[in-house]
């Protein structure tokens, strides 16, 4: 028997999994740093830009079959690391650029 979220199109858990982190992150952001309401939407703006920039590339990653690649699981954690590296330094020098 299936449970209820086999039922449930992986895109579709995919998409509300990437929602659910974006919010998450901003309520955490707005409990602990009280921002005004303009630097909460900036911030939301950067948070959306980085999710999309990070599962565009997820996914050529995947269609590429760059995943596979891999000669172990050292280099494929490697470039994960990386990616979110890059991607968490592009959203600060975008955000203090302001």
């Amino acid at each position: 028997m299936k449970n209820l979220f086999d039922r449930i199109p992986l895109i579709t858990r995919f998409v509300w999994a990437v929602l659910l982190t974006t919010a998450l992150s901003l309520g955490v952001f707005k409990m602990l740093m009280s921002p005004p309401l303009g630097e909460l939407g900036l911030m939301a703006t950067f948070l959306g830009v980085t999710a999309l920039v990070s599962v565009a590339a997820g996914y050529i990653a995947y269609r590429l079959g760059w995943m596979t690649l891999s000669p172990t699981l050292r280099w494929s954690l490697l470039g994960g690391y990386a990616l979110s590296s890059l991607l968490t330094f592009f959203s600060m020098f975008g955000f203090l650029r302001k």
